[in-house]
């Protein structure tokens, strides 16, 4: 989106098309291959009138990750205040989480370089900011239901699968894995029944 053409745009909608342009670039060149001239290039306005709206490339990076995760994140809190107790709850948490991953390619994306790179600094960001709040939503909500697991060991076992499949995806074929069972909804309840059951569950 050229912002610079865009005379009639709000503050806050400029701010908001600067984030969805952003977010697409540090997705495909990370955090490192970006630069404030890149952004400022890709959104049709000069490097001042970028700095207007962001303090610095961080802080861009950091607000680009929370934009890409806000509307997700939005359905996760209803979602658990009307799910039912025991493994119904489980199921909604991992469906949620698949569909994340699953519809959501950039934040998969951005997510996979932040742990390939292995910046300590940024990754406490993204996780104060952006990841801490929904963890531990979902980790009281496990205590709930199964008081004598270990929720944060269940909620990350989850989380790992989940990202696993995906980050796999392109082995199956190699490997002879049929791709039958794949699918998001179908996804979701084998790794919720692997989760309950145990291996006969999937």
């Amino acid at each position: 989106m050229d912002i610079a053409k865009q005379a009639n745009l709000t503050s806050t909608t400029t701010r908001e098309a600067i984030l969805e342009s952003a977010v697409g670039l540090f997705a495909e060149s990370g955090f490192s291959g970006v630069s404030m001239r890149d952004l400022a290039r890709a959104c049709g306005i000069t490097p001042a009138a970028l700095y207007h709206h962001f303090e610095n490339k961080k802080s861009l990076y950091v607000e680009s990750i929370k934009h890409a995760f806000a509307a997700r994140a939005e359905d996760l809190e209803p979602l658990l205040d009307r799910a039912a107790q025991g493994e119904e709850t489980v199921r909604s948490i991992i469906s949620w989480f698949v569909g994340l991953v699953a519809s959501d390619k950039i934040f998969r994306r951005l997510l996979h370089r932040e742990l390939l790179e292995g910046d300590a600094e940024r990754l406490q960001l993204i996780t104060e900011q952006v990841l801490q709040a929904p963890f531990e939503k979902i980790c009281r909500t496990l205590e709930k239901v199964y008081p004598k697991a270990d929720a944060p060991f269940v909620g990350i076992s989850t989380i790992s699968m989940v990202l696993g499949h995906f980050e796999l995806a392109s082995l199956r074929g190699f490997l002879g894995v049929s791709e039958a069972g794949y699918g998001t909804d179908e996804m979701a309840d084998r790794i919720t029944n692997l989760m309950v059951s145990g291996f006969e569950g999937a």
